[in-house]
């Protein structure tokens, strides 16, 4: 079976921090959860151009692609 690739979503967040919403994806793949909370140190200060008092990241497993063969 095989291993699904991490995501790194950008969240944007309310001051506090308890409202938060999606804003976009990381363009960059992880092999694993905590590869991915690793790299955040890195990607999240370079999100400087997104317009919310707080910018914050979750990691999860990329939504698998269905692709349909035709003949």
């Amino acid at each position: 079976m095989p291993v699904a690739a991490i995501i790194m979503i950008l969240l944007g967040c309310t001051d506090d921090g308890d409202q938060c919403q999606r804003v976009g994806v990381a363009p960059a793949t992880y092999a694993s959860v905590a590869a991915c909370n690793a790299a955040m140190t890195t990607v999240l200060p370079q999100q400087n151009t997104l317009d919310w008092p707080v910018v914050a990241a979750k990691c999860e497993a990329a939504p698998s692609v269905q692709v349909a063969l035709t003949r």
